[in-house]
């Protein structure tokens, strides 16, 4: 479990880096952009404590 984390983590940083900026985006994108950013800190939590 702590490495597919790990991965997912990995994928999420990625994608959260290279993430337009929020100008540029809708309203929903922006959303899911945050969910991402929410679900990233949930993961380092969670691997914090394994």
């Amino acid at each position: 479990m702590k490495e597919r984390l790990t991965n997912l983590l990995g994928e999420l940083d990625f994608f959260l880096n290279n993430s337009p900026i929020e100008d540029d985006c809708t309203d929903k994108e922006n959303e899911m952009y945050s969910d991402m950013a929410n679900l990233k800190n949930s993961i380092e939590a969670v691997l914090e404590n394994m």
